[in-house]
């Protein structure tokens, strides 16, 4: 199985391979440049392109490698590549793309590398991309604007089969048969039948559809946006080929730096403005609510899970009992780093204050003020602990003066961890540390962990063992602590 792997921090787009019945995922390409899409394979080879912008000659490169290996060979250059994919029939690899006056283009390439050939362009600038490629046989089909267009690919007519859709943004073609997605957050499956024109609804309530397929009797596909500050990472579906309520095939828990919260029996993540909760023995990612004040930090205990907001930094608290959202606190601006503490909720506001108030609702209370800039912060039965201004500093929780406990040593932003013998820490340029709450000097537990750059991901303790992240390498690293 192929797959792409993109990181922000540090910047790294490769595609992956790894068997299908598992085991350890290998570079099969690594890029550097903006990102890779559309990957497919095809007879043995697997194909991609890749966005080179801001190279103005380039643009958008068509590459492919082969699966037995050697090195990726250019197909075509100087593509202005559109989200519709790639479509193979025969010995060509079809595509869309866009000029820099805005035209919209379908173009053919041999799929051992040549010239495009242009089948069809718009009028003129559009605003509207081709969205979506799929074929059966000898016929093309695509989406642009609100229409389907066809196109044989022997005689080379066209026609526009179906006009006047809603948003239409996935396509899935069959003999005698062409499916479509609308967009959004209730968008629908429907289908167009050749034969007596007829179109019926195959699937309702479809959110934010992605890529539409149909394998075996069954139609799959990926909903959750592109977007996940706004959408967030939502699953892959599936439903019966001639339609019915959609489940979970395979639901994906985050594909960013999601905020997570443990309690009653469930992870919740908080992905853009979605709460999703997964058992915490394993199984189906289900939504909790959608279309909430985006998510920036969570907390949970067996009675509700409780989040800040980032519009006003406001504090929430969903039931777990009824489900029912109750604004709990209103904020006074960016807020982040949500602690839970017996039944006390504490949280960093702004650049300069920690703030607490109780689960139950009621206006929140300063901690601490004038702190900086806040870079992670942690509570236990001790205090609360925060690390801003280059050192790992503490107040007690009923407020007062923080006291400086030891410099942190990095240039970066931090990561904190407690348990009962002291405080942990890790950064990009500082190592993970440790310090005995009973006084002494901090001691380094790891030197030079392989941590982003930026923003370390992670750090957890328990009971002798401390965990970190490593996201560059994809993987969760530990060690024991005494």
């Amino acid at each position: 199985m192929y797959y792409v792997s993109s990181t922000d921090s540090p910047p790294r787009h490769s595609i992956r391979r790894v068997p299908v019945a598992g085991g350890e995922p290998v570079d099969f390409y690594v890029g550097d440049h903006v990102s890779i899409r559309h990957l497919s394979g095809h007879d043995g080879w697997i194909y991609w392109v890749e966005d080179i912008f801001p190279d103005p000659e380039r643009a958008t490169v068509l590459w492919r490698a082969s699966t037995d290996g050697g090195a990726p060979e250019i197909l075509a250059e100087d593509l202005r590549a559109t989200p519709g994919g790639l479509f193979f029939q025969g010995d060509f690899v079809y595509l869309a793309d866009t000029t820099f006056g805005g035209q919209e283009r379908l173009l053919r390439i041999p799929v051992t590398g040549g010239e495009p050939v242009l089948l069809w362009s718009s009028t003129g600038p559009s605003e509207a991309y081709v969205r979506a490629l799929a074929g059966v046989g000898d016929c093309l089909y695509w989406i642009h604007a609100q229409s389907i267009h066809e196109m044989d690919l022997v005689t080379a007519e066209q026609r526009v089969v179906h006009s006047g859709l809603a948003d239409p943004v996935a396509l899935w073609a069959e003999e005698g048969r062409v499916l479509w997605a609308e967009g959004g957050r209730a968008g629908k499956i429907w289908e167009w039948d050749a034969f007596s024109d007829a179109v019926r609804l195959l699937v309702a309530d479809v959110y934010e559809i992605g890529v539409l397929r149909r394998y075996r009797g069954n139609l799959y596909w990926t909903e959750g946006g592109d977007h996940p500050p706004d959408d967030g990472m939502g699953r892959i579906a599936t439903a019966p080929r001639d339609g019915g309520p959609p489940v979970s095939a395979v639901a994906g828990v985050s594909r960013d730096f999601a905020p997570m919260a443990a309690a009653a029996g469930n992870l919740y993540v908080g992905e853009g403005q979605n709460l999703k909760r997964v058992p915490l023995t394993g199984g189906t990612v289900e939504f909790v609510a959608r279309g909430l004040d985006q998510i920036v930090s969570l907390a949970a205990d067996s009675d509700a899970v409780y989040w800040l907001g980032m519009a006003r930094g406001n504090l929430y608290r969903l039931s777990h009992l009824d489900g029912v959202t109750t604004l709990l606190c209103m904020g006074n601006g960016s807020a982040d780093h949500l602690r839970l503490w017996n039944d006390t909720l504490f949280w960093a506001e702004g650049a300069d204050k920690i703030l607490a108030a109780p689960v139950s609702g009621g206006p929140a209370r300063e901690v601490a003020a004038d702190t900086g800039i806040i870079s992670d912060l942690v509570v236990d039965g001790d205090g609360v602990f925060f690390a801003s201004g280059g050192a790992i500093r503490k107040v007690p929780h009923g407020g007062g003066a923080p006291i400086a406990l030891a410099r942190h040593g990095s240039n970066r932003w931090v990561r904190m961890a407690t348990d009962d013998r002291g405080v942990y820490w890790a950064g990009p340029d500082s190592g993970i540390q440790f310090l005995d709450k009973a006084g002494g000097f901090p001691q380094m537990l790891v030197v030079n962990p392989e941590l982003d750059p930026v923003y370390p991901s992670g750090l957890a303790v328990s009971e002798d063992r401390i965990f970190w992240a490593e996201t560059v390498a994809g993987r969760i690293r530990l060690r024991e602590t005494r």
